[in-house]
């Protein structure tokens, strides 16, 4: 049994074994270095060596370690400290390749853990080691892991094993030689108003210099290399603010765009369905409108839309922000539907489209009330095309709970559907045609 564990033990530490088939990559560190790394092709764990893993480490520290995700071998500490949990996908990183992510300044050292974002475990290496359940194994140091907000407790991932919450103590490397990393980055406000906003660079190493640079729309008022530096937005539109860093010791680093919106939303012009009918829409059916340009994110743009005249009758079918879809009931020339945007730095002017509405189609009902059946008879706009009239319609009748009593296929101007079998009571006839439909009531009166 203590074989087995030994082995268990030995495979999921290693790097990975004969049994892995990987394809050589490149990835970049936050300040665009190059760096070797591998994808796994073929060869991962099966259900049950993953079950074996998770199990035998959480034994291993008596449960005080918290399991977080599967062991495999596409991804290791490295990858998943510096680069997965940065956005990047699944890869292997081997040592030294994992140096390359602070030793070019992307990230920076600091004092400790509270202001850190990335541990790095520096040995001593290739040690012998015996675990808590007396297993033993050669220590394969360098180790990464991530910061929580609890403290001296990371998240890592042990080799091809799972993905653990762990005190520092309470994993299978040494921690005589522990190192804290913050990376180096632009924080301030995401939206930039006419009123100015503070833009900082945390963790910047004592003896640096800053040169900032910037996009469009944005004008930088502080003096340069002031660390805070404010920029006050000159347009609005979505642009970006960026630094230069020249270390005191040798080197420079130009930082990734922090991205920000400046100024009052951008909004040009509202689109719509076009050509309607002869430039003209109908009656009780959907029409969708959006903005342009279509909202941007980082504008945090909330959108007010409204109907003119108001005393029509209109609605919306539905609505979010850029987009809006309205149902007009009354036939009206002059419909305008206009739309503005609004974030903290203030508001859009009104955009609209002129909208013309006619009864395309109108179906009339007689006698009504009705006893032993009724009447429907089609009258056609003038706006409407004769090869647009409907040859055949679907003719419903239910009540207002929903249940179904007449349905059939009815063509030409004029027809009659059955209705002596209804009790007294109020229905509704649907004429469902060209994907639209129109509700008629019906009074049941014997």
């Amino acid at each position: 049994m203590k074989t087995l564990t030994i082995a268990v033990l030995l495979l999921f530490m290693s790097y990975h074994s004969y049994a892995q088939v990987y394809n050589n990559v490149t990835i970049y560190t936050p300040s665009n270095v190059a760096v070797g790394a591998l994808q796994l092709v073929s060869g991962d764990l099966t259900s049950t060596q993953k079950t074996q893993s998770k199990n035998f480490w959480l034994s291993c520290y008596n449960n005080r370690i918290s399991y977080i995700s599967e062991a495999t071998y596409s991804y290791n500490c490295h990858a998943y400290a510096w680069y997965t949990t940065e956005g990047g996908s699944n890869v292997w990183i081997n040592d030294p390749e994992d140096d390359d992510f602070w030793g070019d300044f992307g990230y920076v050292e600091v004092v400790n853990q509270s202001s850190a974002d990335k541990v790095s475990f520096g040995g001593p290496c290739y040690q012998y080691w015996t675990t808590c359940l007396g297993t033993s194994y050669t220590n394969p140091c360098d180790h990464s892991a991530i910061t929580t907000t609890t403290t001296d407790y990371f998240i890592s991932k042990w080799g091809a094993a799972p993905l653990f919450r762990h005190h520092k103590d309470d994993c299978p490397y040494s921690t005589q030689d522990i190192h804290y990393y913050a990376k180096l980055e632009i924080s301030g406000p995401t939206i930039l108003c006419s009123s100015g906003g503070s833009y900082t660079i945390s963790n910047l190493p004592s003896g640096s210099t800053i040169t900032w640079n910037n996009g469009s729309f944005v004008t930088r008022q502080s003096a340069q290399g002031s660390n805070p530096c404010t920029f006050v937005s000159s347009g609005h539109g979505s642009t970006w603010i960026s630094a230069t860093i020249n270390f005191g010791g040798g080197g420079t680093i130009t930082l990734p765009h922090f991205n920000v919106w400046s100024g009052i939303p951008a909004l040009t012009s509202l689109s719509g369905p076009s050509p309607f009918y002869d430039e003209y829409g109908c009656t009780g059916q959907p029409y969708s409108f959006w903005t342009n340009p279509a909202r941007d994110a980082l504008s945090q743009s909330s959108y007010e839309w409204a109907v003119e005249p108001s005393y029509f009758s209109w609605y919306f079918q539905s609505q979010y922000n850029d987009w809006a879809t309205v149902v007009f009931n009354d036939p009206n020339e002059y419909y305008q539907v206009r739309v503005r945007a609004t974030n903290t730095c203030g508001a859009s002017n009104w955009v609209y489209k002129m909208v013309s509405i006619t009864d395309c189609y109108r179906f009339l009902l007689y006698p009504n009330p009705a006893s032993g059946e009724v009447t429907i008879s089609l009258t056609v706009a003038e706006s409407v095309k004769k090869e647009e009239v409907p040859s055949n319609v679907l003719v419903r009748v239910t009540d207002n709970s929903g249940i179904t009593y007449y349905s059939g296929t009815k063509g030409g101007d004029s027809f009659t559907i059955p209705v002596s079998n209804l009790k007294d009571g109020n229905y509704i006839v649907s004429i469902i045609y060209d994907g639209k439909i129109e509700n008629l009531p019906l009074i049941i009166k014997n």
